[in-house]
């Protein structure tokens, strides 16, 4: 079934890879999470849940980006 295989395509995510580009969206996530770092300590109740929210929204998308580079390494070794 081809088409059970298409929900593991990511055509976004593997131009960055190709195209060099991963280190600056990297770059981006650190800097949003410790500017979300800040919300978190300081924020109100309702803000501390959003900036938690989003935090680990960022987190599963780390996960993400390491589950297919791993992917990606793999794929090159055979």
């Amino acid at each position: 079934m081809a088409n059970d295989r298409d929900w593991r395509r990511f055509p976004q995510f593997e131009k960055m890879f190709d195209s060099g580009q991963m280190a600056p969206m990297l770059e981006k996530i650190q800097s949003t999470c410790k500017q979300l770092d800040v919300l978190i300590e300081t924020g109100t109740t309702e803000v501390k849940a959003r900036g938690q929210a989003a935090m680990t929204a960022y987190g599963r998308a780390l996960e993400l980006f390491k589950e297919l580079e791993e992917m990606r390494e793999a794929a090159a070794k055979n």
